[in-house]
């Protein structure tokens, strides 16, 4: 069932529309989407991870989006839960989806469900897109032990609280059954792509090539943040199919976190493949489709760890928009996203030797590379296009509402 009453939501953001992807790459083209229907939706950001935004009002694709005050300093993290929560109830809500369950959006979950247990305001839907804490997100943060342990305990707390759960992964669905919520108020909401998201983009050619010192040869593009894999791993794959094929250029795109682009360059040296791996850092989203155009074949290393079963990546559906030869690896949603053989090629995680193999076996094939891509641009906008995934968002609506 779906909701057919226009409804007036507002959506509680954790952080900044940038740098960080959930805003951009979740709430918007939901928000979007929920705005086709009839609905009116206000997104209240807290923008305490860039101050640029601070008190900023904006549209975005068309949604409202509503920056708070925040100025800095530890007592400003206290104020701006009680700026977060005064905003939300003076827009008067008939509903409010907060995302993430943990640090400013958690404590307003928890403090606007209070308020429903004692008949005043509306109800409220949690999203999930990570796993946050002690075995997640915590193992790679830089954060105190103690705001560790917040963390860990938000997300334990808050989902059980509130009066739906939408997630972004099998895994984090199955992380709620395991923290006692009902089945029945779990909705399973991937991360999916609008077919216009590279409509408005300049793909003319250029002369890319020449701007990245990239030589002559098939082009494998990895298009990453660093930290779903081991660097070295990745670079012993990139070394076997150098062998196999000399003339093979391999193009970075993407920054990490400290110097870890640095690192794999240097990884790179060390293996003699130096000169057919090119980084260009980090690219604007204006310029992604000339790169993904660039490119005969998209490779996606994945670690087989907890964070990456629990995470939803957005950069995997970007690849499957632009129509990519995709190679990856069978973790988490990588196998909900690709059907090997079909839309992609999966390898079994960490099997180095599988993973060359079918790099080698895609960049050999022109007529491999057309049939996967066209396939995984066809899945991704079949099998998930926000229009289908909002449904299931009006059935957790309609659930927490009843």
């Amino acid at each position: 069932m779906t909701v057919t009453a226009p409804r007036r939501i507002v959506f509680v953001a954790p952080f900044a529309l940038e740098p960080r992807g959930t805003v951009s790459a979740r709430m918007i083209p939901i928000a979007r989407e929920l705005q086709a229907r009839g609905h009116d939706v206000t997104i209240v950001v807290p923008p305490w991870d860039n101050l640029e935004y601070s008190e900023r009002r904006m549209e975005v694709n068309g949604v409202e989006v509503v920056n708070l005050r925040f100025e800095g300093g530890g007592l400003e993290h206290v104020r701006v839960v009680r700026r977060l929560v005064s905003a939300v109830r003076a827009l008067g809500p008939d509903l409010v989806h907060v995302f993430k369950p943990i640090a400013h959006a958690g404590i307003v979950a928890v403090v606007l469900s209070q308020f429903r247990r004692l008949g005043v305001d509306c109800p409220v839907v949690l999203d999930s897109d990570d796993w946050e804490g002690d075995g997640g997100q915590n193992e790679r943060s830089r954060r105190s032990r103690l705001e560790e342990l917040v963390m860990h305990y938000q997300e334990r707390f808050a989902p059980r609280v509130v009066d739906a759960v939408t997630v972004a992964s099998k895994t984090l669905e199955t992380q709620m059954w395991g923290l006692g919520i009902d089945p029945e108020r779990v909705f399973y909401v991937p991360n999916g792509q609008d077919p216009d998201r590279f409509e408005q983009v300049d793909t003319t050619p250029s002369n890319l090539r020449t701007e990245y010192g990239i030589g002559d040869g098939p082009i494998v593009l990895l298009y990453t943040r660093f930290f779903e894999y081991e660097l070295a791993r990745v670079i012993e794959v990139f070394r076997q199919v150098r062998k196999r094929i000399p003339n093979v250029q391999f193009v970075i795109v993407g920054e990490g976190r400290d110097d870890d682009g640095q690192v794999f360059g240097q990884l790179a040296e060390s293996a003699g493949i130096g000169e057919s791996v090119h980084l260009t850092g980090w690219v604007e989203f204006d310029e992604l489709p000339r790169v993904f155009e660039l490119a005969d074949v998209a490779v996606y290393p994945f670690d087989d760890t907890l964070v990456n079963r629990a995470k939803c990546p957005a950069k995997l559906t970007e690849l499957m928009l632009a129509g990519q030869c995709i190679v990856a690896e069978d973790v988490g949603q990588v196998g909900e996203y690709l059907v090997n053989g079909q839309s992609g090629l999966l390898s079994p995680p960490g099997d180095t030797e599988a993973f060359a193999d079918n790099l080698i076996r895609a960049v050999r094939s022109p007529e491999l590379q057309q049939q996967l891509g066209s396939n995984a641009r066809k899945r991704i906008l079949e099998g998930f296009a926000w229009e289908e995934i909002t449904t299931e968002i009006e059935s957790a609506y309609e659930y927490s509402m009843g």
